[in-house]
C-alpha cells in the first residue's frame, strides 16, 4: 500500500498518526490535525452522522477519538471534539452491555479485555477534553462510569 488516499485512510495510517501525535512537536500535532481532516473529508458519513469507516469494532472507540481529540488539541476547532463525541456516542449505543462491558464488534458478541482497555482509555481521553456542557458529555461520562 502506497501513501495515497488507501494508506491515509487505512487503519495502520491512523495507528501511526496517534503514534505521532503524543510526541510533542507541532510537526506531529499538526500531522494529527491534517490525518483527522483528511479522514473526515474524504469519507461519507452515515446516518447517525459518523465516518462510514466506523466499524464498530471496540478498538476504533480508540483509535477515531484519540485522533480527533488530538486534533482539537492542535487545532483548538471544537468539530474535532463534536465528532470524537458523536462517533462515542454511537459506538456506546451499540457495543455496550449491561454490565458495563463492551462487544469486540456488532458482528461478534464477545468480551475482549485487551478491547475494552482500548475503550476506557479512548473514553478518558475525550472526556479530559470535552467541555462540562457539551451535548454528549452525559452519555459519554454514563458509559464511562457504567
Amino acid at each position: 500500500m502506497g501513501r495515497g488516499a488507501d494508506f491515509k485512510s487505512s487503519f495502520a495510517y491512523k495507528g501511526f498518526v496517534i503514534f505521532c501525535s503524543r510526541v510533542p512537536s507541532r510537526t506531529s500535532v499538526g500531522f494529527a490535525a491534517h490525518a483527522a481532516v483528511g479522514l473526515r473529508a474524504a469519507k461519507t458519513t452515515t446516518a447517525d452522522g459518523i465516518t462510514t469507516e466506523a466499524r464498530y469494532w471496540i478498538d476504533d472507540m480508540f483509535m477515531i477519538t484519540a485522533l480527533q481529540v488530538q486534533a482539537f488539541r492542535a487545532t483548538g476547532e471544537t468539530k474535532y471534539l463534536d465528532r470524537a463525541a458523536l462517533t462515542m456516542s454511537a459506538y456506546l449505543d451499540s457495543l455496550q452491555q449491561t454490565n458495563g462491558l463492551f462487544y469486540h464488534g456488532t458482528n461478534a458478541p464477545f468480551f475482549w479485555s485487551r478491547g475494552n482497555g482500548w475503550v476506557a482509555a479512548g473514553m478518558t481521553e475525550l472526556l479530559r477534553s470535552l467541555p462540562a456542557n457539551h451535548p454528549q458529555r452525559p452519555r459519554i461520562l454514563g458509559g464511562y462510569q457504567k
